[in-house]
């Protein structure tokens, strides 16, 4: 089963953030903050059995440090992201992952404080 590497999934640059919540009037969910976000995973890995061809991050939030919590969800797809947009049919994720990361604060509730998480389901 490969494993792949945040860091150089970052450096292909096959990550999009869906418009749904880039655009969202409460807690957009910018590019910027999803940098901020996956930057955290640089150095980490996950196990996935299948080509990765794109991400697509389908709800996020960041609540900037030393407080809070911040987390993407998001749907892999095999399909790069030129293939997808060739395609008249819609592309079905082959797994999801999930991105979660807690500070140490006061105000954080996490059952995992100063930890990343990363959850990978796949269908």
């Amino acid at each position: 089963m490969p494993q792949y590497n945040v860091g150089e999934i970052l450096k292909e640059d096959i990550i999009i953030i869906s418009h749904r919540i880039i655009e969202r009037e409460v807690k957009p969910f910018t590019n910027p903050l999803a940098r901020i976000l996956f930057e955290q995973f640089w150095d980490e890995s996950f196990f996935l059995d299948g080509k990765i061809g794109h991400i697509l991050v389908t709800d996020g939030k960041m609540v900037m440090p030393p407080e809070g919590h911040g987390y993407a969800d998001c749907a892999i797809f095999k399909e790069t992201i030129e293939e997808a947009d060739a395609m008249s049919n819609p592309q079905y994720p082959i797994a999801r992952v999930t991105f979660d990361i807690c500070f140490r604060g006061p105000s954080c509730y996490c059952p995992f404080p100063g930890k990343n998480m990363i959850t990978v389901q796949k269908f």
